[in-house]
Order: structure tokens, then C-alpha cells, then sequence
């Protein structure tokens, strides 16, 4: 089963910030969203979704059950489900991109 994190961020996430997240250890897709992570051996590790401005108000306390104030930026990550070390991986990232986005991490378990 995958793992999936939500970044609510207060800030517009770029790719480039996520690809300068996942450092020299990952190798990273192309330019553009969604961004695929890769180990060093090519297996998919973990995407990164488009982010995605909610901006209506209890939106996110709805969705997750959080208060969050907007506007928000809502980015999903979704960890590989075959790959053991995905999930830490993508809590890793998702707490790094918190951290550069402004932002919190978002998970159901």
C-alpha cells in the first residue's frame, strides 16, 4: 500500500525547490509536475503532485480534518508502495519541502 503525505504549505512549491530537496542521493524527472523521484538503481521511489491553491475557507478542515487558514498550498506525496524504504523517504522530503515552503505535513497514520 502506498503512503500518502500532504505539504500544506504557505508558500507556491517549485520544482526546483523539490528537486534541490531530494539532494544527490535521488535522481529526479524532468522539469515539470508531476516530479518522480528515482533511486540509484531507477526504481520509482515516490511523486510529488501539482500543487494545488485552496483558497475557500474550512476547505482543508473538511478534506483532513485540520484547521488550516488560506490561502494554502495543498502538495501531495505518494510513496511507491513496492519499495519498503519509500515511506520514510517520502516523510523525509515532505517534512523538507514543509520546511521550505512554510508549511506542515499532513498524514493519515
Amino acid at each position: 500500500m502506498s503512503k500518502d503525505l500532504v505539504v500544506l504549505g504557505r508558500r507556491e512549491p517549485d520544482v526546483a525547490g523539490v528537486a534541490e530537496a531530494c539532494g544527490s542521493v535521488f535522481r529526479v524527472n524532468g522539469t515539470g509536475w508531476p516530479v518522480q523521484v528515482f533511486d540509484d538503481a531507477g526504481r520509482l521511489v515516490l511523486t510529488v503532485e501539482s500543487p494545488v491553491l485552496v483558497e475557500a475557507q474550512g476547505e482543508i478542515e473538511r478534506l483532513l480534518g485540520v484547521r488550516a487558514d488560506p490561502p494554502v498550498w495543498w502538495v501531495d506525496v505518494r510513496a511507491a508502495a513496492d519499495l519498503e524504504e519509500a515511506a520514510a523517504v517520502a516523510r523525509e522530503l515532505a517534512s523538507e519541502l514543509a520546511g521550505r515552503f512554510s508549511g506542515v505535513v499532513w498524514s493519515s497514520r
